[in-house]
Parts: C-alpha cells; structure tokens; sequence
C-alpha cells in the first residue's frame, strides 16, 4: 500500500483560521480595556489611601490637641480650686469657720431629717446667744438651731 497523504485545500485553511483572528482582534480591546480599569481601580485606592492617611493625621493632630487642651482646663481647675475663700468670726476670744458652722448646722437638720431633702439653707450666727440658727427651703422652728 502506498502512503496517502491528505492535504486541506488553501480555502479550507482560510476558512478555518478566519474564527480564531477575529478571536484575537475582540481579544485585543478588551484586554485593553480591563488593564485601563485595572489602572484606574489602582489610581482609585491610591487616592483613597492618600486621603485615609491625611485623615488619620488630621485626627491624630486633633486628639493631641485636646488632650492638651484637657490639661489646661485641669491645671485651671486645680488653681481654682486651691484658691478658696475662708470666713472666720472673731467674738469673745473664740475664731469660728462658717464653712463649719454650715457644715453643723446642716448635720443637726439631716439627724433630725433624714428622708427630708434640702433644696435652700441658711444660717444665721447669733454672737450674742452663742448660736448658730438656720432654715431649710425658707421655714424655721424654736428648735433649729446648734451652740457654738
């Protein structure tokens, strides 16, 4: 037997290879396609970066300066506070503090009244009767008084 070789005719070929460049031809732009959108996505999260970090050192920058200003306010309140007024009557050879006296008077009214609560007090010092009388929310009574 002899050998038979089959060959395809020059249009067969043609017609087969016409599919597969037209494959490559739609190929080529959509490549160029998805690697511009790959560009812009990247162009895109580099943006969003860039503003993700100056926000995080904006923020930074505004927590610093709110604890410093914190501290302003405390060494304010610590020099307010330090600085505190005192009233004391002289009488009879005695220095009594008023802040005492309240603080007393106040007592003696909660041991009498415990469940009564105090919206308004007032002391009067009496130097004459050695006393210290006070009043809750405006009323007075004979008994609502402390010695001194």
């Amino acid at each position: 037997m002899a050998d038979v070789k089959t060959t395809k005719a020059p249009e067969e070929v043609k017609e087969a290879a016409a599919p597969a460049a037209e494959a490559d031809k739609a190929k080529k732009p959509a490549t160029k396609r998805a690697t511009a959108a790959k560009k812009n996505v990247d162009t895109a999260a580099k943006k969003v970066k860039t503003a993700a970090d100056k926000a995080k050192k904006a923020v930074k920058k505004d927590v610093e300066q709110t604890k410093a200003d914190v501290e302003k306010v405390k060494k304010a309140a610590e020099k307010a506070a330090a600085a505190k007024d005192a009233v004391v009557f002289e009488y009879a050879g005695k220095q009594i503090n008023a802040d005492e006296i309240a603080a007393k008077c106040r007592a003696a009214f909660k041991a009498a009244n415990p469940r009564k609560a105090i919206k308004n007090f007032a002391v009067y010092v009496n130097a004459d009767e050695n006393k210290a009388y006070y009043t809750v929310d405006g009323k007075g009574e004979d008994g609502w008084f402390i010695e001194l």
